[in-house]
């Protein structure tokens, strides 16, 4: 069968101009993970606990273009993903 991935998401459309969708995969999207995104800098823009559901969508038009993290928490695993906004 397939792993349990635990932990595992993807964000697109990677690059982004603005909003973008995070697509959680794996056990995790059934318990109540939060994301966290901080820029290039370090800065967290934005913390949130999410929902139990697969499918998130955010809103980065109010910042610089840039390189910025996408972490997902959940439980005592985490995982991060690089996100372009243009």
């Amino acid at each position: 069968g397939k792993m349990d991935l635990g932990l595992a998401f993807r964000v697109y459309p990677n690059p982004t101009t603005g909003s973008f969708t995070l697509e959680m995969e794996g056990a995790c999207a059934n318990d109540q993970p939060v994301v966290e995104i901080m820029n290039m800098t370090g800065n967290l823009v934005l913390r949130q606990q999410l929902p139990a559901m697969v499918l998130h969508t955010f809103s980065l038009e109010r910042q610089q273009p840039g390189i910025y993290l996408v972490r997902v928490i959940c439980g005592n695993q985490t995982a991060t993903q690089r996100l372009i906004k243009r």
